[in-house]
């Protein structure tokens, strides 16, 4: 899904600034370097580019996805289990929302959050600020009404999570495709700081959510009770 997301950015700058391909993707991994999202480069250095046409044109159609692609087993289970017990599961992401939305109807994973949160709500001040902006994450924590120790956000995107647990949230790193996780395994390697949970699957996660983090050298401990 990201290699195909990563090319869509690439078409689009392509037709929208008439670069070759290798400007473009210089231009979408200086952007992505700097800002943290390429979105934010476009929006702020070229101005002759829409950027809600940007996105609409760098994430393909979910159709385009593999035929396996599907959610991992027992997800949509042990999401129903944590609803049940009074969590509130967000979905934050920086893509827009009808790609999101077309993604989560295919791994029939819809009605498990609360809110859905796509590129397009985090609009605002006159400018966007994706992940891993920290003016997003506190106006989140306003929205939620919730103690930063009393959320977790689960990515793994290094650069999000430590943004994040600067403003106290508790984090989770799950490795996104099996090419990572053959790379690098979870359990051996070094949990980078601003890291609370680092695992090699879904399962594996929902099991160390049931129990209270180890404190990290950088992080103070909990006083919160988990969410």
């Amino acid at each position: 899904m990201l290699p195909a997301i990563g090319q869509g950015m690439g078409r689009a700058l392509v037709d929208g600034l008439g670069v070759d391909e290798q400007t473009a993707h210089h231009l979408r991994h200086r952007y992505w370097q700097r800002y943290g999202a390429t979105l934010l480069g476009v929006a702020r250095h070229h101005p002759e580019l829409c950027p809600h046409q940007f996105l609409r044109d760098s994430h393909p159609p979910s159709g385009s996805l593999a035929p396996d692609f599907r959610a991992p087993r027992g997800v949509a289970r042990q999401m129903h289990r944590l609803g049940r017990q009074g969590a509130r599961i967000w979905l934050l992401s920086n893509a827009p929302r009808h790609y999101v939305l077309e993604v989560l109807e295919l791994l029939r994973l819809g009605r498990r959050f609360e809110r859905v949160i796509a590129v397009e709500d985090m609009h605002f001040h006159g400018q966007f600020h994706p992940k891993p902006s920290s003016l997003l994450w506190r106006r989140l924590l306003r929205e939620a009404r919730l103690h930063p120790r009393r959320v977790c956000l689960v990515d793994d995107g290094l650069e999000n999570l430590r943004g994040a647990a600067r403003h106290g949230l508790r984090t989770a790193r799950v490795w996104a495709s099996r090419t990572q996780r053959n790379a690098r395994s979870a359990r051996g390697a070094a949990r980078p700081r601003g890291v609370d949970h680092q695992v090699n699957s879904w399962s594996e996660l929902f099991r160390q959510m049931g129990r209270r983090p180890s404190p990290h050298p950088d992080r103070r401990p909990d006083r919160c009770p988990s969410s």
